[in-house]
C-alpha cells in the first residue's frame, strides 16, 4: 500500500456501526488515493463483506482504486505491517471526528474532511467539487 488512511480514535463508535459511513469513506478514499493501493487502519476488525464492497465500489467510482486493504478485515492485511509489506507509505492521511481528514506529510493533495452533524464535509485544494457527502 502506498497510501495509509487512518481512522482516528475520536470517530464515535455509533458512526463506525452505521452502514452509511462505508460508502462515504470509499468516496474519500477514492478521491485521496486515485489509482494507488491504500490501506485503511482503525476500522473495526472483521468488517462484513457488504461494508467492504461499499468502500470498494465508492472508491472505484470516485477515484480509480482497484485494490485497498482494510487492516484486520481483508485477507492480505491481518496487520498494518503486512498491508504495507514492510515499507513506509508515500502518503498518510487521517480522518477524525474533530480534526477531519488531513494529509500527514507527502502527497500533492491538500484536502480536508471533517465530521459535522453526522455528515462529512470536504473541501480544500485537491478537492474541487467536493461538498457535503
Amino acid at each position: 500500500a502506498v497510501l495509509l488512511l487512518r481512522i482516528g480514535s475520536d470517530v464515535p463508535d455509533r458512526l463506525l456501526q452505521d452502514d452509511s459511513l462505508y460508502p462515504v469513506l470509499g468516496i474519500v478514499l477514492g478521491r485521496r488515493a486515485g489509482s494507488r493501493v491504500a490501506a485503511i487502519d482503525g476500522l473495526p476488525s472483521g468488517l462484513s463483506e457488504e461494508r467492504l464492497k461499499a468502500i470498494g465500489a465508492a472508491a472505484a467510482s470516485s477515484g480509480a482504486v482497484a485494490m485497498f486493504h482494510a487492516v484486520g478485515s481483508t485477507p492480505e492485511a491481518p496487520t498494518l505491517e503486512v498491508a504495507l509489506q514492510g515499507h513506509e507509505p508515500e502518503e498518510r492521511a487521517e480522518v477524525g471526528d474533530s480534526r477531519g481528514l488531513r494529509g500527514i506529510g507527502g502527497g500533492e493533495r491538500n484536502a480536508e474532511c471533517r465530521m459535522k452533524n453526522e455528515e462529512i464535509e470536504c473541501g480544500g485544494e485537491g478537492a474541487a467539487g467536493w461538498g457535503w457527502l
